[in-house]
């Protein structure tokens, strides 16, 4: 990796950002679900209609679809903070060889 340098500082600070990043988005998703109605909500006329339609999909799939993004970006951002820390170690070991 001719001519290529990081810091362990920029390492940590991108990493860090990352995970704060994840977080937020993790926070959000509890967030939205906090806030979700439920079936009472709609009265028991419309509980088994439009209501309990709306609530498979904000409870169900639009919930497993958002923990899912959540736990995929905090792997993502835990595999990247990773290969920088790598990136980093490599460089440092380059520099003390020379």
């Amino acid at each position: 990796m001719g001519g290529y340098s990081i810091s362990v500082e920029e390492v940590r600070a991108t990493g860090q950002r990352l995970v704060a990043d994840t977080a937020a988005v993790t926070g959000q998703v509890d967030a939205v679900l906090a806030s979700q109605v439920v079936k009472d909500d709609f009265g028991a006329a419309s509980a088994n209609g439009v209501g309990a339609r709306y609530l498979a999909v904000t409870h169900g799939a639009l919930a497993d679809s958002l923990r899912g993004f959540g736990d995929v970006s905090s792997r993502l951002a835990e595999t990247l903070l990773a290969t920088f820390e790598g990136y980093a170690q490599a460089d440092e070991e380059a520099r003390r060889g020379f």
